[in-house]
């Protein structure tokens, strides 16, 4: 028989056409798709969800690739997907990233998957979703890697101190003494008292004698007053 050209074709997915007598199918518009067969309206064409996205002609929406997200609907390319932040990370397809879980953080823009996470080292730590770790705080340390909340952080104990970040607290010299909890430092003893290693305070040199100099470790730094002169304990001239 003869060739029947007048015959009409359904539009196959991702495809429509309006009204009758259509001589072809228009493609779903960017940012939208299409899963079924014979199509009459743009409107059958349902916006693509978050995470994904379409160029047009879509039977299925792609997805935003791992390390990226999309919050909204109708992503029209690749260019709407937005790459996940350090401390921070996706396996495609989402609408917001995962957070780098407490005790880890992340460097990494765009990072695929958790595994790029890494461990707190001694002396900081992260509650989750950082980029960089926290540092413990002046007078306090911790030895372990992953710490997950400033808690974590010991104080240091007395006589001892530490700055930021420490993984061990250290203790005041001879000729400083400690000023309580929190310390960054150890404080010199000032001229007429003396200390030794560890002191919570300085002492003073006695009754009849002296000192002139400041961060002195010892009574041997107390000097005796000359004949004819006299002095009370702590003494500096």
């Amino acid at each position: 028989g003869a060739n029947n050209s007048n015959a009409c074709f359904l539009c196959s997915e991702g495809l429509f056409s309006e009204g009758a007598g259509g001589s072809v199918c228009e493609k779903c518009p960017a940012g939208s798709f299409s899963t079924g067969i014979g199509a009459n309206n743009p409107a059958l064409c349902a916006l693509c969800s978050g995470g994904t996205f379409s160029t047009g002609g879509a039977r299925v929406c792609e997805k935003c690739v791992a390390g990226f997200y999309w919050t909204g609907e109708g992503a029209q390319s690749s260019a709407s997907c937005t790459s996940c932040s350090r401390g921070s990370f996706s396996s495609g397809g989402v609408t917001t990233c995962g957070n780098c879980s407490a005790g880890t953080y992340g460097t990494r823009i765009g990072a695929e998957n958790s595994s790029l996470c890494l461990l707190c080292s001694a002396g900081t730590f992260s509650i989750g979703g950082l980029s960089l770790c926290d540092v413990c705080a002046s007078g306090s340390y911790w030895t372990g890697i992953g710490a997950n909340s400033s808690s974590s952080c010991i104080a240091c104990s007395a006589a001892k101190f530490s700055t930021k970040g420490a993984t061990i607290c250290t203790l005041c010299s001879a000729g400083s003494f400690w000023t309580g909890s929190a310390a960054s430092s150890c404080v010199d003893c000032v001229a007429g008292t003396y200390s030794s290693d560890g002191a919570n305070v300085c002492s003073k040199c006695v009754a009849g004698s002296y000192g002139v100099d400041s961060g002195a470790n010892s009574s041997a730094s107390c000097l005796i007053c000359p004949p004819g002169t006299f002095s009370v304990e702590g003494s500096n001239v």
